[in-house]
């Protein structure tokens, strides 16, 4: 019996959670991990956990976390927005500092590497096993710079990384005078860039890949469908590997459901989409401003009732994607929880994206 809690024990410390992210701390940020709502409606605001780590840095600066490499997170926060300086590699299940190298910001990691598109290069991040001076864990970091994008990287408006071979799809949109408009790919094997036509993802950001549905998926990033999720299947960008330059506009489908708020109470401010890693299933992290409303709109559990007064909150929103008898794509066992945004987050951290992980 003792053997098999062990187990249990150990089973548990291996299971994933969503980080949150926030620069509620005078010194910097703080990272927390919630429990996805569970039931089958929506709850009441739920109590934020204690910060389990502090990480020193300049606050309003959350787009520079990433992660990589598993179970670590990645902040490159400058003391200063224009300095380098060092980089704190945190593993989120040893509950240590893994290293310390210097830079930047992030667009995406693949198969154990992570790639750092500036407003002038992208550069290339990865380890080794070799031991380095001033390395912990018997690891080596480096950066490598890579050839220069032919668009500018402030133009991108959504990427993705293409499953069966080492390519990331990248697409930008005009800005400033910025004539190169499109869809590109990086070939990480060959370092080549290829721009593959001026039609666009039709993501908002990132997009992820399910592998159990064979499709991409993320967020419209048309204005017309804000808040529905969208989706690209394999086959359309399975082009990947041929040496054709030009290809055709991917087919696309729109989930005819709105996954963000409907609630008139909740203004929406923005949202991340979180991909929980397999069976489908994801969490969209959006963040609302609640007004200050009437009884009947108030949350509510067990006749108590929830939120009362305007506040920024994180609407916790946990669903299965699947496929109708139509074909088209719909989401199931939608759960939805509230947590409110602490009120020493700067108003930076509030306009952009929620940071959240899944580790």
């Amino acid at each position: 019996m003792p053997k098999r809690k062990h187990c249990d024990r150990a089973a548990e410390a291996r299971q994933k959670q969503l980080y949150l992210i926030f620069d509620d701390w005078s010194g910097g940020y703080t990272i927390r991990h919630v429990n996805l709502p569970s039931g089958t409606c929506e709850v009441a605001e739920q109590r934020l956990p204690p910060p389990f780590l502090r990480l020193p840095g300049t606050r309003g600066l959350a787009n520079y976390f990433a992660y990589a490499f598993g179970a670590s997170i990645i902040a490159a926060l400058p003391q200063h927005p224009l300095s380098d300086n060092a980089m704190p590699i945190f593993d989120v299940r040893k509950r240590s500092f893994i290293s310390d190298l210097c830079k930047r910001s992030f667009i995406s990691g693949l198969r154990g590497f992570l790639y750092a598109l500036h407003t002038d290069c992208l550069e290339l991040l990865c380890r080794s096993q070799q031991r380095s001076p001033g390395s912990i864990a018997g690891e080596s970091w480096s950066w490598h710079m890579l050839p220069k994008p032919p668009f500018l990287p402030l133009g991108v408006v959504s990427y993705a990384v293409h499953p069966d071979g080492p390519t990331i799809l990248i697409s930008s949109e005009s800005f400033f005078d910025n004539p190169m408009v499109g869809t590109f790919t990086f070939h990480t094997n060959n370092s080549v860039w290829t721009k593959r036509g001026e039609w666009m993802l039709p993501f908002d950001g990132r997009a992820h890949f399910d592998g159990d549905l064979g499709i991409f998926v993320g967020l419209s990033r048309d204005p017309k469908t804000l808040g529905h999720l969208c989706c690209c299947d394999k086959a359309s960008l399975n082009t990947c590997n041929s040496n054709t330059d030009e290809w055709p506009a991917p087919a696309w489908k729109l989930c005819p459901k709105k996954l963000f708020s409907g609630n008139p109470g909740e203004r929406h401010v923005s949202a991340t989409l979180v991909y929980l890693g397999s069976k489908s299933k994801f969490c969209l992290v959006e963040c609302i401003y609640f007004e200050d409303v009437r009884d009947d709109q108030v949350l509510k559990e067990g006749g108590k009732h929830g939120c009362r007064h305007s506040c920024y909150m994180y609407r916790l929103t946990k669903f299965t994607l699947s496929y109708d008898s139509k074909g088209d794509l719909k989401t199931k066992s939608r759960r939805v929880g509230y947590y409110k945004v602490p009120k020493k987050a700067s108003a930076e951290s509030i306009r952009d994206l929620p940071v959240a992980f899944w580790l």
